[in-house]
């Protein structure tokens, strides 16, 4: 009986610790802009270790009295800490997808507008439209033309269907407009002010793999006389990786891998479940019945996730799959002048766009070569933050909302101010 009112006692304690881990992160959350769970899972995590660890301590790990225990004890223990640390990763991801689902003020997305591809893993639904939503402010709405191209909700592509592109960009989420209005993004402003047809192929969490793929399709058949190539740190990590950046799940990714003495691209392990889920319609059937939702939906769904994830790694290991390439700096460049080729042989002029990093960017001409057109999109964003009234880079950059009266970070893409500065740099290289 004492050491049951012992073991209470220690689970008090550690549910206490709990609770003023949540309070300490609401502090974060409210008064420093935090947004990521991640620390904050972690931490939970960590603490739960700790309170299994200290209710086993006596019949597992005491050396002052030890007792004796069966194989089959012996043998089950081990196995359910396996199970509780594989729970543990499906239970957290669990709470964000129902957050996902059933809160409107949460970052993410809304609607049915991207499908599995089996080359490059996501794409556009032609036609679609949805919403991104934001923890603070009203969603922003997202469209889609017939080839699966951003455009303007008003419908205004600047370039219809069947006409010759003038501008193609090629790049990820910054290159798409992620959290502006697609008027407000530099691919529109720098068509608009030049009076010239474009076509936006970029796309959120898209990788340097994509766009080497999107170039080989796109370049021949739209033969645009200018091709902007977004040029940032990320763009090759994700090109090199099995995996790209989601809301929701793993989502897999084409990526490069090494062949001899050069790099060819492999196609992603397998077609993402993410496009199978109606939020909507597991709104309306869950909306009363939270542990239903867990039990049937979420941790259903991780469990696969996790397990076709086990699979693909596995696969690597034997080798039925290719690894991925590991020499970061050789696959930059190899992809890179690849699509420099490319629209050199369709005639048309690439202009490599440094942007995201500054200092990476400063770097961009030993990396690629001295022979092509830079546009030093950085440079012009660090000048205009450096004349700013605030002169903070946060504030100057970042996508800003209010709550109440307060000013929160909802986002860390480029706002409209800077969406401007970039079309202009581009504009001066074009006109």
């Amino acid at each position: 009986m004492k050491k049951l009112f012992e073991y209470l006692l220690f689970s008090v304690f550690c549910l206490a610790l709990l609770f003023l881990l949540r309070w300490a992160y609401g502090l974060l959350e409210e008064h420093l802009g935090v947004t990521s769970n991640t620390p904050y899972y972690a931490l939970v995590s960590g603490l739960i270790v700790f309170w299994v660890a200290g209710i086993t301590y006596g019949w597992l790990w005491s050396l002052k009295k030890p007792r004796k225990r069966s194989g089959a004890a012996a043998l089950l223990f081990p196995l359910g800490w396996i199970l509780l640390f594989a729970l543990i990763p499906i239970l957290q991801k669990s709470r964000a997808f129902h957050a996902q689902v059933f809160s409107d003020h949460i970052r993410g997305v809304r609607g049915l507008a991207h499908q599995a591809d089996d080359s490059l893993g996501l794409v556009a639904i032609p036609g679609a439209g949805y919403e991104e939503t934001y923890r603070y402010g009203d969603p922003l709405l997202i469209r889609y033309d017939a080839r699966g191209f951003r455009i303007p909700v008003s419908g205004d592509s600047l370039c219809k269907a069947g006409q010759a592109a003038d501008l193609l960009f090629l790049g990820c989420s910054f290159t798409f407009g992620a959290s502006v209005l697609a008027e407000e993004s530099f691919p529109y402003l720098a068509a608009h002010q030049t009076g010239k047809r474009y076509l936006n192929a970029g796309l959120g969490s898209y990788g340097l793999a994509h766009m080497l793929i999107l170039a080989r399709r796109l370049i021949p058949e739209y033969r645009p006389a200018y091709v902007i190539i977004q040029y940032s740190p990320w763009l090759v990590a994700r090109g090199t990786s099995l995996y790209g950046p989601s809301f929701l799940g793993r989502l897999p990714f084409p990526y490069f891998t090494a062949v001899e003495d050069s790099f060819t691209l492999a196609p992603p392990a397998f077609r993402s479940q993410l496009f199978s889920v109606d939020k909507q319609a597991l709104r309306d059937k869950y909306r009363s019945r939270k542990w239903a939702f867990y039990t049937r939906e979420a941790i259903p769904f991780f469990i696969r996730d996790h397990w076709m994830d086990l699979k693909t790694r596995a696969s690597v290991i034997f080798g039925s799959r290719p690894a991925p390439a590991n020499e970061l700096a050789e696959v930059e460049h190899h992809a890179y002048r690849e699509i420099v080729r490319i629209a050199r042989q369709a005639g048309s002029k690439p202009l490599v766009l440094l942007l995201g990093d500054s200092l990476y960017s400063r770097q961009a001409a030993e990396r690629l070569g001295r022979d092509l057109t830079y546009i030093h999109a950085d440079s012009l964003i660090m000048r205009h933050i450096a004349d700013s009234q605030s002169g903070d880079f946060d504030q100057e950059y970042y996508i800003w909302r209010l709550d109440g009266k307060r000013p929160v970070m909802v986002d860390r893409h480029p706002n409209p101010r800077i969406h401007r500065v970039i079309a202009r740099s581009i504009i001066n290289h074009i006109n």
